[in-house]
């Protein structure tokens, strides 16, 4: 028999067949979706107007920008984008910090910790609705049993208060995650490190700000980049809780309004172009500045 000698011709176009198929799905699925979007951005294509069509470069993006109802979108966003990101960091180091901790059950507790994050967004979203039903809603029932209010409060009436829910709803999501990560990049840290530190006098405290903090800093560059992905295109707690209501709309939910509703794919592709940008945008600053290289010493 004869052997295939190495660095022959099927040694080197085998690495590349195995990985063909995954190139194209990741081709047909990412990158055409991607780029039929763009150039639809700048085409008239408003099923409403069937006559009206051609290039028109510019003029959708032009249109979006200079419509009010967009930037009551873009500020409903930016709100529950800023609630999220703050929550998760916060919450997310804070749970890692818990389960970091030795104990008889943190398997369990771990296991219970990464339920919510398994779940579909729009079971998480239902399942909030109920716990803030105005009437049959466990909140209002906790609150009447403790004689704190006198009637049930109507938490998804008002803007503000559904935002805030959708807010606390996808951190029941992204938590979970966030801890996973943090708890991952705590277990790498040696532990002579903070022995070294407990000899010279640094108490918890400081030990938590000059070690642990900026040992997680790569992982923080993780969370924030997932989570504004999330918070930037948050859709389904949005439309679990309130449906399409003008007051609540956020960007991808006015996106999916101009595509499915008025047909104007135009500018629905135009205004989806700039929610992709708008999700880039800060994962650069996010490893740009904060997924520095991190050396154990």
């Amino acid at each position: 028999m004869f052997k295939q000698k190495p660095g022959s011709r099927k040694d080197t176009v085998l690495p590349y067949l195995l990985i063909l198929p995954m190139v194209l799905i990741i081709v047909g699925l990412v990158y055409y979706p991607v780029g039929r979007t763009i150039m639809t951005s700048f085409e008239a294509k408003d099923f409403t107007k069937p006559l009206q069509t051609g290039f028109v470069f510019l003029d959708n993006y032009k249109a979006l920008l200079t419509d009010s109802t967009i930037w009551h979108s873009v500020t409903n966003t930016l709100y529950v984008l800023v609630l999220i990101l703050v929550g998760t960091i916060t919450l997310g180091i804070f749970t890692s910090l818990v389960l970091f901790k030795d104990s008889p059950i943190k398997g369990f507790v771990l296991a219970i910790t990464i339920l919510p994050w398994a779940l579909p967004p729009i079971v998480n979203g239902l399942l909030w609705r109920g716990v803030f039903h105005p009437q049959f809603g466990i909140i209002n029932k906790l609150l009447l049993e403790l004689n704190i209010v006198e009637t049930g409060i109507q938490w998804l009436s008002k803007p503000f208060l559904v935002l805030t829910i959708a807010s606390l709803v996808v951190m029941w999501r992204t938590v979970p995650l966030a801890s996973m990560v943090f708890l991952s990049a705590l277990t790498a840290i040696p532990s002579d490190i903070y022995e070294s530190a407990q000899m010279d006098g640094c108490n918890s405290v400081s030990a938590f700000r000059y070690i642990t903090l900026p040992m997680l800093r790569p992982s923080i560059a993780i969370v924030l980049t997932l989570t504004s992905f999330v918070g930037v295109n948050l859709f389904d707690e949005i439309v679990s809780l309130t449906g399409f209501s003008g007051q609540t709309r956020t960007l991808l939910v006015e996106a999916y309004i101009r595509l499915f509703s008025f047909l104007n794919f135009g500018q629905g592709s135009a205004f989806v172009a700039l929610i992709m940008l708008a999700s880039a945008v800060p994962t650069y600053f996010y490893i740009r500045y904060l997924n520095a290289q991190v050396e154990y010493s």
